[in-house]
């Protein structure tokens, strides 16, 4: 941006002797002054105006501290008299003289000589003095140096006393960064004489209004922040603290006073009446300060206080330094590092949490999944490193479950970054952190686990994390194992994480670290995983609960998608080596498939086998989607076995819904999702599913070889023995007749 411009070039000598004269030499004096003083004074009255005020030629205008004078004697007064008459000699120093001018320059040339007083131009003289005047050296001139200069005071004022009588060139040699063309040298004469109402005097205290118009610039300061690991180019940042320094010309920098002087049209003064505010700006909403004008040329730095909404601020004093210096074109131009710029950028980071749940059966990661009771449940944080996370005094994360639900597995935790070629993992040094630290509190029914990425040795840099880790993304894997509290319902068994951060780094405004540099930020994520339920209500034909009758739970197993699955060798169709639902187990054989009535084409693994108790009900609580079998194995005497295993498969819609936060909250916390279990999509009734089966008694044959066979042989011949002995006694009878 093209600073605000104040034209520079009407800037000369503005004298505001409004009769600052000499009598010629050879004039006859109408006044005499005293002889018998030797010393007078000159003060100084310095004005800065605007430019308005310079163009409209008027003499008002505000006192200007700190511009330097320096009075310099080139000619000594003498006073004689001749006749009765006073006559003026003046003696040009010897320097002057050397430089080819003579006192016959006071002797009334009538070139210089104001023909109504008869008084010598001090305007008119001082150019024919200049002319030689300027060409002196530094060490001429300090030869001719009368006393010490002098700086005016916060009412532009400066004084100098006790200076000898005699003609003297007043050079301004110092001002402030705003007066970039200073005042011309002028003379005065110590005394001089000044025309009032009653004639002419001498005047041994002299007075001087001279005037400079400033010329001031502005600066505008544009605040972006970036998350770690996103692509964006970066949003604009709010609500951002600043405070404006400015470095003296002794090196030290000093708060600039943000007064009515100081223009500001984006953004904000928050500068209050107390102290410690002074200098402080506050970021629009489109991010950005705007100082239109209101800055003298010189070396600045926007100090960061304290960022907003997750950005991390960046405290160091050194971050933004700028200059506000003038331009081939006389315009005022901001420069970062001896560069041009349009404004001062500043970019700030903020890191990033993500917590993932694989799913099971296409292993995609997700924020829900279905797993089993018993099951190792795997998780993933990712963390997005910010840039400056050497400076960060705070960097932990915090992980927490129900302890009825799950249970965090201490062996299974793994922490990496994408350091190595090509962005592969690679294992965080175990000196960069504080390995896991699991606490459970069983009465609130809370279990957590805390890394904090912390320095092991107090000789390290604080945040353990340096450089190395800025830009990357820090991984850390682990398990739970769902336990037998887990809930089949809607409300799901909900994992949380939680990264805490410093809200700024540890580099104060004086350069030093702090050790705790304000309260942390936190970001907050979570993950859900559900498990289900089946069962089996086993009744005969009065609809009367059936006991002792046992089913056994089988599942089919696809070796190519089932990640609830764990094969300890690379096999997947070997018989042993396999895990579910945290239990060993092995793959039926083809003789208990072909006997159970399952497909002989697929593989299954048997879950649960039990007996009914009085109530008929077999139930197996925790159990992910896939296809399951109710297999009839023993029954009550009388009835037969199910000819069929009962399908039991689990299939259930679910699809979690989650509560989106992006922006920070007053206290500095981010909630990024939060499970919104009214609108997430669930299929209760089929996640707790239960079959009824109905028994009814049948004929049964008997057992071959066993008793039933000798009893029905005994009867067979008894029937045999009884129609012989009918058929003799029909005989009998026919003989007879």
């Amino acid at each position: 941006m093209k600073l605000k411009r104040f034209l520079t070039g009407v800037l000369s000598a503005v004298m505001a002797l409004s009769v600052c004269a000499l009598p010629a030499a050879a004039a006859e004096s109408q006044v005499t002054f005293d002889v018998n003083k030797k010393v007078g004074s000159l003060t100084i009255t310095k004005l800065e105006q605007t430019q308005t005020q310079s163009e409209a030629g008027k003499g008002e205008g505000s006192p200007l501290a700190g511009v330097t004078f320096t009075a310099y004697k080139i000619a000594d007064i003498s006073q004689s008299y001749e006749g009765g008459k006073a006559t003026l000699a003046y003696d040009l120093n010897a320097t002057l003289k050397g430089k080819g001018l003579d006192n016959s320059i006071f002797n009334g040339n009538s070139s210089m000589i104001d023909s109504k007083t008869g008084l010598i131009d001090s305007k008119l003289l001082y150019d024919e003095i200049n002319k030689k005047f300027s060409t002196l050296t530094n060490d001429e001139k300090a030869a001719m140096k009368q006393g010490d200069p002098q700086t005016t005071n916060d009412a532009g004022v400066a004084s100098f006393t006790e200076l000898p009588l005699g003609i003297y060139m007043i050079e301004e040699t110092a001002a402030p960064s705003q007066i970039l063309t200073r005042t011309a040298n002028f003379v005065v004469s110590i005394p001089m004489v000044q025309t009032t109402e009653n004639g002419q005097e001498w005047v041994y205290n002299v007075k001087a209004s001279p005037k400079n118009v400033a010329t001031y610039g502005g600066v505008s300061l544009v605040k972006t922040g970036t998350t770690a690991g996103s692509r964006e180019n970066g949003v604009a940042v709010p609500n951002v603290l600043f405070r404006l320094d400015k470095e003296t010309s002794d090196g030290v920098w000093e708060t600039v006073d943000l007064n009515d002087a100081i223009k500001v049209t984006a953004g904000k003064k928050s500068q209050t009446d107390d102290p410690t505010t002074k200098g402080y700006l506050t970021t629009s909403d489109a991010g950005i300060i705007t100082i239109e004008s209101g800055l003298a040329p010189g070396k600045y730095r926007f100090v960061e206080i304290s960022a907003s909404n997750g950005y991390v601020a960046n405290t160091d004093a050194n971050a933004n330094i700028f200059t506000v210096e003038k331009d081939s074109d006389g315009s005022l131009i901001t420069k970062v590092g001896g560069k041009k710029v349009e404004s001062v950028s500043v970019t700030n980071e903020k890191p990033d949490l993500d917590k993932k749940v694989p799913d099971r059966k296409d292993a995609t990661t997700n924020n829900d999944a279905d797993y089993a009771i018993g099951d190792a449940v795997p998780y993933t944080l990712t963390i997005h490193v910010p840039a400056n996370i050497a400076k960060m005094a705070t960097f932990k994360v915090v992980d927490t479950v129900k302890a009825s639900q799950q249970e965090y597995n201490k062996d299974s935790f793994k922490v990496t970054y994408n350091g190595g070629t090509d962005g592969a993992d690679i294992d965080i040094p175990a000196d960069k952190y504080a390995a896991a630290v699991i606490t459970t509190d069983t009465t609130n029914d809370v279990s957590s686990f805390t890394i904090d990425f912390k320095p092991k040795g107090a000789d390290e840099k604080v945040g353990g994390l340096d450089d190395t880790f800025a830009g990357k993304a820090i991984t850390i894997t682990y398990t739970t194992t769902l336990k037998d509290g887990a809930v089949t319902d809607k409300s799901g068994n909900i994992n949380k994480a939680q990264l805490s951060y410093s809200n700024k780094t540890d580099i104060g405004a004086d350069g030093k670290e702090i050790p705790n540099p304000g309260n942390p930020y936190e970001i907050h994520d979570e993950s859900v995983v559900y498990t289900f339920q089946t069962g089996i209500y086993k009744v005969n034909e009065s609809n009367t609960a059936m006991q002792g009758v046992t089913f056994a739970l089988y599942k089919e197993v696809n070796t190519a998608t089932d990640k609830e699955i764990t094969w300890t060798g690379d096999d997947r169709n070997e018989k042993k080596g396999i895990t579910f639902a945290g239990k060993n187990t092995e793959y039926a054989s083809d003789d208990e498939v072909k006997a159970a009535g399952l497909n002989t084409a697929k593989k299954w693994i048997k879950v649960y086998e039990k007996e009914s108790g009085e109530d008929g009900k077999i139930t197996y609580k925790g159990l992910p989607n896939g296809v399951y079998k109710w297999v009839e194995t023993k029954t009550q005497t009388g009835y037969n076995l199910l000819k069929e295993p009962v399908d039991a498969t689990l299939n259930v819609n679910y699809q979690a819904e989650w509560t989106v936060g992006t922006s920070y909250s007053e206290d500095g916390t981010l909630i990024k999702r939060t499970y919104n279990e009214a609108t997430t999509t669930y299929d209760s009734d089929a996640a707790v599913k239960s079959y009824t089966v109905v028994n009814r008694r049948g004929f049964q044959l008997p057992v071959t070889g066993g008793f039933g066979t000798l009893l029905f042989s005994g009867i067979g011949v008894l029937l045999v023995l009884a129609g012989v002995a009918v058929l003799f006694s029909m005989k009998k009878k026919n003989d007879r007749a």
